[in-house]
């Protein structure tokens, strides 16, 4: 066997002398392809199955022993599962042993020039199944320049870095459902394969940024699932923050430190677009909902089922001097929502803009969507507060309760311009102190400042929603359910990859992302990866 490796590599190398163009006058040799299939004639490589074929009988021994034995289910599948992961373990390497040290000849073609062989270099390939050390050649122009090709790499589509894009897409969707410690001891558990912490947050981070292109360039939704009415939607979410101090002081020493404090929470801005089917409700329905007063007849459920629900959350990129880079996390949210609801809007569907009582997310709104023919909306339950916080100053407390029902009723039924009225008339009562003049008059601007957007009698006859509560929960669920557990603290760039990641898990785009985080792992290679399975010289057995 030795000897006919030998001879295969000596006849080759010979032949490919023989026949050697210069290439730029650097000597570099072209070989032609039917060089590689006289090796393939004269050596042809199988990949060697012997340890994979012994593990197999070991499976059917022990699967035939569990049930002679009558051994408990869950301790077999505890023994066959150890044993598929060795199996795996050994077909991957006979993959690997197959090619060889990825030896291609003294030169190799890489987009469109020739790059000679360079010596041997080490790698480490961390799959699900085990790790693998590999040493192959790598093809360049001078061993101290960039290394140009390496067809081993190449041929089995291996990343840059040591792990597995299974295994990193692994590690990712365990960090976005739990902290980085518990991920790994998660995986761990299941694979025996151990990710240090620092390994599974750059890994966060490399799918993070393909998770970006993915909420970028969402995938089309299916039209005829679509709904009557498309929302959008938006809202502002703090995450504790650690920023890094320019300078040092002494222990007890005051910090005369400008701007945001280390550790205080930065404002993400979450995004979210769906469609709805419309839902016609009256004003006692609402009220006997959010009273959670017993329903005494059949009528319709005041929540209609959001469809093919997309989210999207930024924060605000900052240099090291604290100053804004780019466009804000509200800009940032208010480009995608506009651009996704441009992308899903279909002829005759009305679109539906629910937002909160803040300012600056309606300002955006108005500056990015100008002209466009939509319903504004202000979350019942932020009017439902001022109503709650005018009560208990306009009644006694026994009657609050009793107030808001029929203040909340007023308003639902269209009388947002009387109970406004009432507010005024009520500044002129007698006994009234400073502190609940002042409470009722910021009630007062706040109610008449968005007046417009509550014209409830009309939304809930047309069955438009009028409640943010899709938005507020995914806030909780993206943001505070990962990113606000005790102790964490973030920097912007760890922070953004996870918002990515969370939001691609909640629009249920984990498919999506996979295959894009692949195709970015191995850009490298071009759009189509060489194969080079018959170009590797045999190696010596």
């Amino acid at each position: 066997m030795l000897a006919q490796h030998l001879v295969a590599a000596f006849l080759r190398d010979t032949i490919f002398l023989l026949i050697v163009q210069d290439v730029d006058n650097k000597g570099v040799a072209v070989t032609p392809r039917f060089l590689f299939n006289l090796e393939g004639f004269l050596m042809s490589q199988s990949l060697n199955f012997e340890r994979a074929d012994q593990i197999v009988s070991a499976l059917k021994q022990m699967a035939s022993k569990a049930f002679a034995q009558g051994q408990a289910m869950d301790q077999t599948e505890q023994q066959l599962y150890q044993e598929l992961l060795a199996l795996g373990h050994a077909l991957v390497g006979s993959i690997i042993q197959a090619a060889g040290d990825g030896d291609v000849g003294p030169a190799t073609e890489k987009n469109g020039r020739m790059h000679k062989r360079l010596p041997k270099r080490r790698r480490r390939y961390r799959s699900i199944f085990g790790e693998f050390q590999i040493e192959r050649y790598v093809y360049g122009n001078d061993p101290v320049q960039a290394v140009q090709a390496i067809p081993l790499d190449e041929h089995l589509g291996l990343p840059e870095t040591d792990y597995s894009l299974v295994l990193e897409v692994w590690t990712g969707i365990e960090s976005t459902q739990q902290s980085f410690h518990s991920a790994i001891k998660t995986l761990e558990r299941i694979t025996t394969l151990h990710v240090p912490l620092d390994s599974a947050e750059r890994i966060e981070q490399r799918l993070g940024k393909s998770a970006a292109l993915v909420l970028d360039n969402l995938p089309s939704v299916d039209r005829d699932s679509e709904a009557e009415i498309l929302v959008q939607t938006s809202d502002c979410k703090g995450i504790p923050m650690v920023r890094r101090q320019t300078e040092k002081h002494p222990v007890g020493a005051p910090d005369e430190r400008k701007g945001p404090k280390p550790n205080q929470k930065q404002m993400a801005c979450m995004a979210g677009v769906y469609t709805i089917d419309r839902n016609m409700r009256t004003a006692q329905e609402i009220v006997d909902a959010l009273f959670h007063i017993p329903i005494r007849e059949e009528r319709h459920p005041v929540d209609a089922p959001r469809i093919n629900p997309r989210y999207f959350a930024a924060l605000t990129r900052h240099d090291e001097q604290g100053n804004v880079i780019g466009k804000s996390a509200e800009d940032q949210a208010q480009q995608w929502l506009t651009t996704n609801t441009l992308r899903r809007h279909q002829h005759g569907q009305e679109i539906v803009v629910l937002h909160d009582g803040q300012r600056s997310l309606w300002k955006k709104c108005q500056e990015y969507q100008k002209d466009w023919e939509m319903v504004e909306i202000l979350d019942i339950l932020h009017a439902l507060q001022r109503i709650w916080s005018a009560a208990h100053i306009l009644v006694a407390k026994d009657k609050v309760e009793d107030k808001v029902k029929e203040d909340l009723w007023l308003i639902l039924s269209g009388g947002i311009g009387m109970y406004i009225g009432g507010l005024r008339r009520s500044l002129h009562r007698q006994g009234m102190n400073k502190a609940d003049m002042r409470e009722l008059e910021k009630i007062i601007q706040f109610l008449d400042a968005n007046k417009s957007r509550m014209q409830y009698d009309e939304y809930l006859a047309k069955g438009y929603p009028i409640a943010t509560g899709f938005i507020e929960g995914a806030c909780r669920h993206v943001i505070k359910d990962r990113m606000e557990q005790s102790g964490m603290r973030w920097k912007e760039k760890n922070a953004q990859s996870m918002l990515h990641m969370r939001c691609i898990e909640a629009s249920e785009l984990w498919d999506v992302t996979t295959e894009q985080h692949r195709v970015c792992s191995l850009a490298k290679y071009g759009k189509t990866r060489k194969n080079y399975s018959e170009s590797f010289l045999p190696m010596a057995a």
